[in-house]
């Protein structure tokens, strides 16, 4: 812990407690403001000589008690001052009034007082120079009472002042062992406080980074524009896990041709966002860079370039990503396509049936052993419906059950639903999802693309 933390947890621990100080001393001025006047009754019962003189002291002493409370509750001066104050009144008071009273009555005013120390001295927080305060507050007043008096310091004592005196060292020395474990306990609650507050302001800035990398993130994915401009009939449902993403999908067009992508890169959050990036980024320089336009090549190129951006870390990172991708030259009514564990599905127009292309499964990144991405040439007709994917929705724990969705009950519910625009369909995957992950989390992130020609 730093000179600058330190200083700031001391200032915030006293702070707590002069306000713990202040509402006790409040309080005991308000409590015993009208207990001085309850007490004329005792006096009255044990003092009745001078019963009109002490009612007298118990007045100033109620009316002090009162002028102390109102300026703490108004805070016009020091608590530490106005708590010494209170204790000293109280000692000058009673100083008087054993002067005044009989030897007779000496032991029931040094038992009531005793028992006024004990709950004044359990709910008072005593710091070291307090206790040196109250220690010459208590000699003022056995000087005053043993100078003035009419009686024998025998007497004075023998008659309850040694008991008053024995309960008030104890009572003290019991305030400031209290100060010590208040302080103690107030220290550990202003450290956990401010250990929660840098805690929060932590966690406020990782939130504000995330969300400007969500905002970095969603400015390299194609916007809603871009893809109605060249793709009359489909949807992006596109449903990440955290803020940011590891899957992403990616559209371009080049030479007359439109690329759309579906991408699954490892990991997902901040770490599979970055992933992503370094993806779609070696996408992006495989078709603009090095004029690639036939899909299978395109991913051997990434692959190429995501290595060696990763090996240049110098660790042996094994990061890439699943993809399917697509390249529609609607001129010539073709479909090029490659995938790296990822399938594409595809309904031919007047069925509902899904014919399953499989991809190659290795990904697009560092593996084990070299291989060549093959590429699939598909005739396309007007109707014909084509669905990329991530694994992130039919890897989705829901149901009766708490199973995956999986991948069959992913291919009945687009079957089911193929008759339906693409708008709709989104919205029926969406419907579907919701009620099948009820109260679960979602687990990764999800990413499905639907394209009617």
């Amino acid at each position: 812990m730093n000179n600058t933390t330190s200083d700031t947890i001391l200032l915030q621990l006293n702070a707590l407690l002069k306000t713990k100080q202040k509402l006790i001393l409040q309080n005991l001025c308000f409590i015993a403001t009208p207990l001085w006047l309850i007490w004329i009754i005792f006096d009255y019962l044990f003092a009745s000589e001078s019963f009109k003189l002490i009612a007298i002291i118990r007045i100033l002493g109620a009316i002090s008690n009162l002028t102390i409370g109102i300026l703490v509750l108004k805070k016009k001066f020091n608590t530490s001052v106005l708590q010494f104050i209170f204790f000293l009144t109280f000692h000058v008071s009673i100083s008087i009034m054993f002067m005044i009273i009989d030897i007779k009555s000496y032991s029931a005013y040094f038992i009531g007082y005793s028992m006024i120390l004990i709950i004044v001295f359990m709910l008072l927080i005593i710091d070291l120079r307090q206790f040196i305060y109250y220690i010459l507050t208590t000699l003022l007043f056995y000087s005053m009472l043993l100078i003035v008096s009419k009686y024998d310091t025998v007497s004075i004592f023998g008659n309850g002042g040694f008991m008053y005196l024995t309960v008030l060292s104890v009572m003290v020395f019991i305030g400031f062992l209290s100060n010590k474990r208040y302080v103690s306990e107030a220290r550990a609650i202003v450290i956990s406080e401010y250990n929660k507050k840098i805690i929060e302001e932590k966690n406020n800035e990782i939130t504000d980074s995330i969300n400007y990398a969500y905002h970095l993130q969603m400015a390299i994915l194609p916007s809603n524009e871009e893809l109605q401009n060249n793709i009359k009939d489909g949807f992006v449902f596109f449903k990440p896990k955290d803020v940011v993403s590891g899957d992403f999908y990616w559209y371009i067009v080049k030479n007359e041709k439109i690329f759309i992508a579906v991408a699954d890169c490892t990991g997902h959050g901040v770490p599979g966002a970055i992933v992503s990036v370094v993806c779609n980024n070696a996408l992006n320089r495989s078709v603009q860079e090095h004029n690639i336009i036939s899909p299978n090549l395109i991913l051997d190129k990434s692959k190429e370039i995501i290595v060696e951006t990763f090996e240049r870390s110098g660790k042996n990172i094994n990061d890439g990503m699943d993809i399917s991708i697509c390249c529609f030259s609607l001129k010539d009514n073709i479909l090029k396509w490659a995938g790296a564990n990822n399938p594409l599905w595809h309904i031919p127009n007047g069925t509902n049936n899904i014919v399953s292309i499989q991809a190659d499964k290795f990904p697009v990144g560092k593996y084990f052993t070299e291989k060549k991405f093959t590429e699939h040439t598909i005739n396309i007709n007007k109707g014909d419906i084509f669905y990329m994917f991530s694994d992130g929705f039919s890897d989705q724990f829901g149901g009766p059950n708490r199973k995956k969705f999986m991948s069959k009950r992913l291919k009945q519910l687009l079957e089911s639903i193929c008759h339906l625009n693409m708008s709709e369909q989104k919205e029926e995957l969406y419907n579907a999802l919701i009620k099948w992950q009820g109260n679960n989390k979602q687990i990764d992130d999800i990413c499905v693309i639907g394209i009617k020609i």
